[in-house]
């Protein structure tokens, strides 16, 4: 059991003891984005898992800015991408970069030619 509560009948109060894997399990919890980076012959493979928002898109820009050759970004464990993370996976792909394994939730806005804040009126 990650918490036990004893209960001290001699002095009457609550003892409390966490245990490190509730600690660890709130850091991984909170964690917002995973890049794993795999070699499948010539071509590397991110796989991007999360969510791609402002405050995480330079993870994602730092991994990839310094690589070359054939590149995949492997969205199918994302989970969100907000404009700023949509706007980044856009240039990638037209830097060269391929996408797979995205769902329907990001590939629409990613394949979306209308610009965030561009709205026809």
């Amino acid at each position: 059991m990650a918490s036990k509560f004893d209960y001290d009948e001699k002095e009457s109060n609550m003892n409390v003891s966490i245990t490190a894997w509730q600690v660890n399990c709130c850091a991984v919890m909170a964690m917002d984005i995973r890049i794993d980076i795999e070699s499948e012959g010539p071509v590397v493979v991110l796989h991007v898992a999360g969510q791609l928002a402002a405050p995480t898109i330079m993870q994602l820009t730092d991994v990839c800015q310094p690589m070359e050759g054939n590149i995949v970004l492997d969205l199918s464990k994302l989970t969100f991408a907000d404009n700023a993370g949509v706007q980044v996976i856009r240039t990638l792909r037209e830097k060269g970069t391929d996408i797979r394994g995205a769902s329907t939730f990001i590939q629409l806005p990613i394949n979306d030619n209308r610009r965030s804040g561009a709205e026809n009126g």
